[in-house]
């Protein structure tokens, strides 16, 4: 969403380039004269709006009138965000824009940065993938019969929030909130598309003692030994906690 502060035009810019609505956008851009390439508090121009919410029409129309791909306060440009989350062909529209207006070398450079986002998101994958299951073995399967059902959607609901995550980092982020809350201390900020409204209520549990909290050990033991070392693991969890 537009940051507070910007006036409202720029905030109405931003609002259009969320929805994707290219009329709405081409108004505020012409009959107000607002400058395409305005950034809010973090950085984000309204390019990296539409590119990171799949808006491949109005990206389209941006690129045309002249959109500068240019780097967040995170470092990322618009085409990194629509990778990022997915959004093909909002990516392969940059890409063609870039191809068809820069140098062989600077179309190169942003092939081979195609490729480390690729690998970067194979290896997010497979990290997810290694944690529903580890979260399976070692978790849901011993909690069958033995735990309160709200045990076992706490942990559902963090399996869902693990697949909603678009980065390593972001992962790592969910993964040490979540400890936090078990230990009771206030969680660093998680963006809500990954801790959002639906479940982030169901993970708030703090225990007098985490340590003996099976929910805890199972994720502090991953963190430790998949997340810390880079090591895949079948590590089991030895029994005795309370859940």
């Amino acid at each position: 969403m537009p940051k507070s502060n910007l006036d409202w035009g720029s905030s109405c810019l931003f609002a259009s380039a969320d929805i994707g609505d290219v009329n709405l956008f081409e108004y505020w851009l012409d009959k107000k004269k607002l400058n395409i390439d305005i950034q809010d508090e973090d950085g984000d121009t309204p390019l990296h709006h539409a590119a990171s919410r799949g808006h491949v029409d109005l990206v389209i129309e941006m690129l045309k009138r002249g959109a500068v791909i240019s780097l967040n306060k995170k470092k990322h440009t618009a085409l990194q965000d629509a990778y990022a989350l997915n959004h093909i062909k909002v990516a392969k529209e940059i890409t063609k824009f870039i191809a068809q207006r820069n140098s062989v070398k600077n179309v190169l450079q942003f092939q081979k940065f195609i490729k480390l986002e690729n690998q970067e998101q194979q290896k997010l994958e497979s990290l997810v993938n290694d944690f529903i299951q580890y979260m399976r073995k070692n978790y849901l399967a011993r909690n069958i019969f033995r735990f309160p059902a709200k045990h076992t959607r706490r942990a559902n609901a963090l399996i869902i929030a693990a697949r909603y995550c678009v980065s390593i980092k972001e992962f790592k982020d969910l993964l040490n909130n979540q400890l936090n809350l078990c230990k009771g201390n206030r969680p660093n900020p998680i963006s809500e598309h990954i801790f959002d409204k639906r479940w982030s209520k169901v993970m708030e549990n703090k225990y007098k003692d985490p340590n003996k909290s099976l929910f805890y050990k199972t994720i502090s033991t991953f963190v430790a030994d998949r997340l810390a070392n880079n090591n895949v693991n079948n590590i089991g969890v030895s029994s005795g906690f309370h859940r």
